[in-house]
């Protein structure tokens, strides 16, 4: 694999972390500054978080998806590299 796929894989996790982080902070933020009774605040926040936690869970599910796929064709290519390699000659050893 080329080093930019590498780069690119890197990139990936750091923007869907930051996405992450940025939508829950402006939700609290969002739900602090609202008007609402310290009880239907509490209900909400909870209800967010729940939310937020099925989202990185999803989120999570499909990072773990697409590093198997990548894993398999990495091994795919390393067994292929192996068989195409010439066996040492008779004088070599391995």
């Amino acid at each position: 694999m080329a080093q930019g796929d590498d780069r690119g894989g890197t990139g990936l996790f750091s923007v869907i972390g930051a996405l992450v982080v940025g939508a829950a902070v402006g939700a609290v933020l969002g739900l602090l500054f609202a008007p609402k009774s310290g009880k239907e605040l509490r209900e909400e926040i909870k209800e967010k978080a729940a939310e937020g936690a099925e989202e990185l869970k999803a989120k999570a599910e499909e990072l773990k998806t697409k590093a198997e796929d990548i894993a398999h064709q990495v091994r795919e290519h390393i067994e292929t590299q192996v068989a195409e390699a010439e066996p040492p000659s008779e004088g070599e050893q391995a």
